[in-house]
């Protein structure tokens, strides 16, 4: 998985920059059984619960994660968690697009084509493009994310208890890991 992550530009320079911010420290990675994916942060060490069954845009994803965590303290990352999921999750779609995985009539496809969700996040690309640039103004970015906070609390597994939302930072705030890993991007 580790190679067909570093095989895609974004993915090269979340793998180069997460090892740099790691500086030597070791991020754990558990393979587990079941069917689901996550990360967790403590301040100091950090680490990945990745399902056997994943693939690696899952592996992708949480590495985003710790590539976040490490450019955060402790008390913001917690604080702006969704705001994290949001950019994990446009990451993931601009890594996936490229994918043999993604071809249409697959699971990946129909997540961001036919969910309420993975349009939002699919449509980010109106106003973020694949660098973390901002393309349009800065309110319709905001506003957009405004909707897309809003699908993520329809699921319960993103609730505000969970996941709360940092307002106090701009929208394009929101993508500037995007624009570390993809510096290196054509």
């Amino acid at each position: 998985m580790l190679e067909k992550i570093i095989e895609h530009c974004l993915g090269e320079g979340l793998y180069n920059g997460l090892k740099n911010a790691l500086g030597g420290k070791t991020l754990t990675i558990e393979f587990n059984s079941g069917n689901s994916s996550a990360f967790s942060f403590d301040g100091t060490t950090a680490g990945i619960i990745l399902s056997t069954q994943m693939e690696s845009n899952h592996l992708f994803h949480e590495m985003l994660h710790a590539f976040q965590a490490y450019h955060e303290t402790l008390e913001s990352y917690k604080k702006s968690k969704l705001n994290r999921e949001i950019e994990a999750w446009y990451a993931q779609y601009l890594y996936i697009q490229s994918l043999p995985e993604y071809k249409p009539g697959s699971k990946w496809h129909g997540i961001y084509n036919l969910t309420d969700l993975g349009k939002g996040i699919q449509e980010i690309n109106k106003h973020v493009d694949q660098r973390g640039d901002l393309i349009q103004n800065e309110t319709a970015l905001y506003s957009h994310l405004a909707g897309i906070e809003s699908l993520f609390r329809e699921t319960s597994a993103y609730s505000a208890e969970k996941f709360p939302y940092d307002y106090d930072r701009s929208a394009i705030s929101n993508f500037s890991n995007l624009k570390r890993i993809s510096a290196n991007c054509n």
